[in-house]
């Protein structure tokens, strides 16, 4: 009897530090190289609300004006980067440490939907510049859900 309760005390402290457990991959495709993450973070501030992957180098940042989540439903993106519009919808792209946002030329929209109670972003193929050099591009799709 011992050694169950023990083996299931340990068995408990395992699971526990996993924090990420319950948390819905993000996956995304830059150029055909796919990457997946649970190190996601959801932020709301004065500044609008933020979920971003904890990874600078291969990473998503994906950000609006509105203090809550989006309603279900499609969502364009954003190629503004100064307005204090609040139905504005951005994402980015972090690939090699390079920064991509939206191409002008390309503009996009996000399918935002609901999975185990969670917002999930769905965001179809586009083209993504570089911020620092317009002639360095990166093709990419995902599906970024909030942890």
């Amino acid at each position: 009897m011992k050694k169950t309760i023990l083996a299931l005390v340990f068995l408990g402290s395992l699971s526990a530090c996993d924090k990420n457990r319950n948390n819905q991959y993000s996956t995304w495709v830059v150029n055909g190289e796919g990457f997946s993450t649970r190190d996601v973070h959801y932020e709301t501030s004065k500044g609008g609300t933020y979920l971003s992957s904890t990874s600078n180098i291969d990473g998503f940042s994906l950000g609006w004006k509105m203090q809550s989540p989006p309603s279900p439903g499609y969502l364009f993106i954003s190629i503004d980067t100064v307005s204090h519009n609040p139905g504005l919808f951005r994402l980015s792209i972090s690939r090699g440490g390079a920064h991509y946002r939206l191409s002008p030329y390309n503009a996009d929209s996000v399918l935002v939907s609901t999975v185990n109670g969670k917002n999930r972003y769905e965001m179809q193929p586009a083209w993504y510049l570089n911020n620092l050099n317009p002639l360095d591009s990166v093709w990419v799709y995902g599906t970024f859900n909030n942890p």
